[in-house]
């Protein structure tokens, strides 16, 4: 798929405190396609702020929405993975960790966790449509598996690719 089929955006990331940028890019060919923009090495792009980014995007003639980011703040949920409860549960910060991740999973063709995240689409719908709170003991170790999961792959993704973020 060449890039003039694709939308990119700025994707804005709290990760241990810092905010980070990435180029995160949809299709246009009435598939669900999401995904980050990885190096040749699998490696998640990150820049520290978005005059990097827009820098980089310019060189690589990647076109950028003209969109204020929405944080995706993977900090408040690795402070409940530190002690998940269903009461505690932000269904909408929740909801975008997972839809990132599972961005991120395509992108570096990590198929273990799209699998995995596939067998858990009703956890995943009853966040997108907050039907009711996470009820069961058994969606909040799922929750807490996917997320850490989903927390581990980014971070071991951004720690190939940027020696200057401390995961």
């Amino acid at each position: 798929m060449d890039a003039s089929s694709r939308s990119y955006f700025v994707c804005w990331v709290r990760f241990n405190q810092k905010d980070i940028y990435l180029i995160w890019y949809s299709s246009h060919d009435g598939r669900y396609d999401c995904r980050v923009l990885v190096d040749e090495n699998n490696c998640i792009r990150v820049f520290h702020d978005v005059p990097s980014l827009q820098r980089f995007a310019d060189a690589n003639q990647i076109v950028l929405q003209l969109e204020e980011p929405i944080l995706c703040n993977f900090d408040i949920v690795k402070s409940w993975l530190q002690n998940p409860r269903r009461s505690s549960v932000d269904q909408s910060e929740f909801l975008s960790v997972w839809n990132l991740c599972d961005d991120i999973a395509y992108s570096v063709n990590d198929q273990k966790f799209v699998v995995y995240i596939k067998q858990h689409i009703r956890l995943w719908s009853d966040l997108l449509w907050s039907v009711h709170p996470i009820r069961h003991k058994r969606d909040v170790r799922v929750l807490r598996r996917v997320l850490a999961h989903g927390i581990e792959l980014f971070r071991s993704h951004i720690a190939l690719s940027s020696k200057e973020i401390e995961c």
